[in-house]
């Protein structure tokens, strides 16, 4: 998630926020508490051994959402389908527990990600959050917009 996101590694890909925000985007304790909530799953891709890609979701079964984030796949290979793969999967995991819509937060700042989720089918829902602490440090001002999906 560090090479995706953060550094100068990051920046061989288009979807990083190095430009953005300095530090680390995640530690092991945010990891394990996100795996460990009822609902909580991080889908992978693995290539030869190594985990290349993963998004994380959240099933809420009392209002038939699931909540998508920390969608990454590795900079050499990005723009080459796998994060499509990935959000069918997380689409997928949502259909078959009974959930109606995909929820996400994306960096405002973020237009070429945003157009890319527009192209997946996610509308702006008006919303915005701070950016949220312990995912390191703004270099500007950021907050998080909220997106949603309505499920078929």
């Amino acid at each position: 998630m560090e090479t995706c996101y953060r550094g100068d590694t990051a920046r061989a890909g288009w979807t990083h926020d190095s430009d953005l925000v300095d530090g680390n985007r995640t530690t092991e304790a945010l990891l394990l508490e996100e795996i460990t909530l009822p609902g909580g799953n991080y889908l992978t891709y693995n290539e030869d051994g190594k985990i290349v890609g993963c998004v994380y979701t959240l099933v809420n079964a009392e209002d038939n959402t699931c909540f998508v984030g920390s969608l990454c796949v590795h900079p050499t290979i990005q723009s080459q389908g796998l994060g499509k793969k990935l959000m069918t999967a997380a689409e997928d995991l949502a259909r078959q527990a009974g959930c109606t819509k995909l929820c996400m937060k994306v960096l405002t700042t973020r237009t070429e990600l945003i157009a890319w989720y527009e192209k997946l089918g996610f509308k702006y829902v008006g919303q915005n959050f701070p950016f949220p602490e312990g995912c390191g440090r703004p270099k500007i001002p950021l907050e998080l917009g909220s997106w949603e999906k309505q499920l078929e």
